[in-house]
């Protein structure tokens, strides 16, 4: 009986001692903080704050845990660029029949064609390939991109997940769709563009493809819905009378230096965009929405999403937003972490076989007693970033790090020539082309370290 109470007392103390450190351990862990929802995002195109009164205490601005660039390289479902470089090395076994494309989403910083100009002429020198890729029938700012020219008629309208009414069909690949407003009306409703001299490889359209939805549910004929297309060489009618969500049509296939497309369509048939590419090559598609935080991009309709994928064969899927997320007084970003995790398994499941690679937000300066630094959320915003990566097995670069870190942007807008504009948050075209080399270099320094094969030449900056 003595011994079996000497157990018994010992196995009583060892298991009280286990509650008390348990006990500790969840007294002293951190609170769990439930988050509100975030204020409306806006466009980061207001001039700078006035300077605060006071440092708002609490908010790390430069902590070492903040910048454990450590991620999940391999995981059980395999490198998060695995099915990228396989594409690339089918492209380079096979240059004349093979086709890499890359769906490079991103707000502001990548509007007017900029970052990914530059990255898809200096990918398209290494892996060939010749055009702008994926291009929407309207598109605001069309005056700001160099890299094709267009123009399109008063009679479109613009629906997309910014405008204040919900969209009536499925969102288009790019976040939008048109619609006419001259219903039957030939010739009233049209879009045209011509090559640009800006790149070598902008300058010929080899190829042309139309992207538009469903026909009409009134009983006409099929007859009744056609686009008119002349080129430089030809002219030719295609009726669209496709069943499914997202239809394509190959308006031509003779390399031509302008296009334009007049329709003759229903006021409740959709039309996405055309792409303008080579037969093979490396592709890189721009997706831009000022103002937008990333999130939205969830109102893709499943099946759209899905249709465009078939259609275009997305390798690589490219999400670069933070900039409109951006706000000094908040320390909470886990509903922006919560809903851009949403947006990537959005597409991981409708693009099953398009690798992900999440940018993180750039450098961005904010005032605070009197002087420019960068904006405390912005080291928030980029570790929430990181772990929606790691957490979705996901590729991640962290363009702020990249840039130069803490206060980078401030000597952007100072460098001689300057590389970043005066409202601290944007670069300007040069800030643009460095960036785009930011991007291209990870991913082929990605691309040498998962092959064994040095693309980069000697002496190039390391990404981390």
């Amino acid at each position: 009986m003595k011994r079996i109470g000497t157990l018994t007392q010992g196995f009583l103390t060892i298991l009280l001692s286990a509650i008390l450190v348990g006990l500790g351990e969840w007294y002293t862990s951190e609170p769990v903080i439930r988050s509100e929802p975030l204020p409306p995002f806006v466009a980061t195109q207001a001039p700078l704050p006035a300077p605060v009164d006071s440092y708002l205490a609490g908010i790390i601005m430069h902590d070492p845990e903040i910048w454990n660039t450590s991620r999940k390289e391999e995981t059980e479902l395999g490198p998060p660029l695995a099915r990228f470089f396989a594409s690339l090395q089918q492209l380079e076994m096979k240059p004349d029949r093979s086709k890499v494309r890359i769906a490079y989403f991103g707000d502001s910083m990548i509007e007017g064609d900029r970052i990914t100009q530059s990255l898809r002429n200096d990918l398209q020198k290494i892996f060939g390939g010749n055009g702008v890729g994926f291009v929407p029938v309207v598109y605001a700012n069309y005056g700001d991109r160099r890299t094709i020219w267009h123009r399109f008629s008063s009679d479109w309208e613009d629906m997309n997940f910014m405008k204040p009414s919900r969209p009536k069909y499925g969102l288009g690949i790019s976040g939008e769709y048109f619609l006419t407003s001259q219903p039957r009306t030939a010739g009233r409703t049209w879009v045209r563009y011509k090559g640009s001299n800006e790149y070598n490889t902008t300058k010929v359209f080899e190829q042309v493809r139309l992207f538009y939805g469903k026909k009409a549910k009134e009983k006409t004929k099929p007859s009744d819905y056609f686009v008119a297309v002349k080129t430089e060489q030809v002219k030719d009618t295609f009726f669209l009378n496709g069943n499914n969500v997202v239809n394509e049509k190959l308006i031509s296939s003779v390399p031509t230096k302008e296009v334009k497309l007049n329709f003759r369509i229903p006021k409740d048939m959709p039309v996405y965009g055309l792409s303008f590419e080579s037969p093979s090559g490396i592709f890189v598609d721009n997706f831009s929405a000022r103002g937008h935080s990333g999130m939205n991009l969830i109102e893709i309709p499943g099946e759209n999403l899905s249709e465009f994928s078939h259609l275009l064969d997305y390798d690589l899927i490219v999400l670069q937003f933070g900039l409109n997320v951006v706000s000094t007084k908040r320390k909470d970003f886990s509903s922006y972490e919560k809903g851009m995790k949403r947006v990537v398994e959005h597409f991981k499941k409708h693009a099953p076989n398009s690798a992900i690679l999440m940018v993180s937000v750039s450098d961005k300066s904010t005032r605070i007693q009197g002087s420019l630094q960068t904006d405390p959320s912005v080291p928030l915003i980029v570790k929430a970033q990181e772990r929606v990566a790691m957490q979705t097995n996901s590729a991640f670069l962290n363009l702020y790090e990249s840039m130069g870190g803490r206060n980078s942007m401030i000597q952007w807008v100072k460098s001689k020539p300057s590389l970043a504009r005066n409202d601290y948050a944007h670069p300007n075209r040069r800030g643009a082309i460095k960036v785009g080399d930011i991007v291209k270099h990870y991913l082929l320094q990605e691309y040498s370290a998962h092959t064994g094969k040095e693309i980069l030449p000697p002496g190039s900056m390391a990404i981390k």
